[in-house]
């Protein structure tokens, strides 16, 4: 029988937090463990593995359903001609991301630099959503004309 080891040791030997193992335990990236006769999480050394590999395709952008998707490679027996297209989809996805940053920085970069006094066409372009949209993502609400308001009735 092999020597089980408490969540503290698995989570130590693979980097993380406790609250990380039993959070990958509750979604369904760890198998549930054993316990012992007091309760606690008892589990197989291969499990720190496991944890290793989930937390690296998480920091490559894996969300947990898709890695809940990909538990076959979690214990490596997947085909891998199915990772690999799922690896090209994750890619194809940073790669749009990517693109998007790219036009937030530049966005951002003009803000910065924006000599603007007073009304800033810029700003006035960000509030309507004409200045920048990047793909997907929603489009902000047009602001709404107060009904009855005007400058004069104000002052």
């Amino acid at each position: 029988m092999k020597a089980m080891l408490p969540i503290r040791e698995i989570a130590a030997r693979a980097g993380v937090s406790v609250h990380t193992i039993r959070y990958y335990e509750r979604e369904g990236l760890l198998p549930r463990p054993d316990r012992s006769s007091s309760g606690y999480r008892l589990y197989p050394p291969e499990s720190v593995r496991r944890v290793r590999l989930v937390r690296a395709l998480r920091s490559l952008g894996f969300r947990v359903g898709e890695l809940r998707s990909l538990s076959g490679v979690l214990d490596n027996r997947f085909p891998r001609a199915s990772v690999r297209a799922r690896i090209r989809a994750k890619r194809d996805e940073v790669a749009e991301r990517l693109h998007e940053l790219e036009g937030c920085w530049k966005l951002l970069d003009a803000l910065q630099t924006c000599r603007c006094r007073g009304d800033c066409a810029l700003i006035a372009r960000l509030l309507d959503g004409t200045a920048w949209n990047p793909a997907g993502a929603p489009r902000p609400p047009r602001m709404r004309k107060r009904s009855g308001t005007t400058k004069e009735n104000r002052t």
